[in-house]
């Protein structure tokens, strides 16, 4: 792939209202984002980090129309990355999770309170690759580092995990072996 990490999303216009895990966490979800672009603006070389804001190119970031008006593609985008920026919206979960998964995207999550869906009987934490929120925020840390530091052989793994979620996470087009 040839570019190590991506994020798409907003960062100002990150929730419609109250935030209630913003009371429940120090780092309201705008900083985190910040944060996130402000290490890629700082450390990626040169055509390896694909960062969107999407806050400075489309009115509404919900509007499928808008985004493919304005050629944002999350999953081309996404699937060009080895690794994908996960950060916590308005609440802990976020669909850019799944667009990740499904663009076969190693997803690098930063919210300490998001419970994966069906987390009893699917090993996200293979393919997965978790960050503290307080780690992200704090003085010194290189996310880039941290990224480019991961073995080639453990990366590889880690796709590997994430396509086996894509697996377990779709449903077959039609009805398997003609019956219902």
């Amino acid at each position: 792939r040839p570019r190590l990490l991506s994020f798409l999303g907003s960062v100002a216009k990150v929730h419609n209202g109250s935030c209630d895990l913003c009371n429940k966490n120090a780092t309201h979800p705008a900083n985190l984002r910040k944060a996130i672009v402000s290490q890629m603006q700082g450390n990626c070389g040169a055509e390896e980090c694909k960062l969107t804001i999407l806050d400075t190119l489309v009115r509404d970031r919900n509007d499928p129309k808008e985004l493919k008006e304005k050629h944002i593609d999350f999953y081309k985008e996404m699937g060009s990355s080895t690794f994908c920026a996960i950060p916590r919206g308005d609440s802990a979960s976020t669909k850019r999770l799944y667009v990740a998964i499904m663009a076969n995207c190693i997803p690098v999550i930063f919210s300490d309170h998001l419970d994966m869906a069906f987390a009893e009987a699917i090993p996200y934490d293979q393919a997965v690759l978790r960050i503290k929120e307080e780690v992200l925020m704090q003085q010194g840390f290189d996310l880039m580092k941290t990224l480019r530091s991961i073995s080639p052989a453990s990366v590889r793994k880690m796709q590997q995990s994430v396509n086996a979620l894509q697996r377990k996470l779709t449903f077959p087009h039609g009805c398997i072996g003609g019956n219902l």
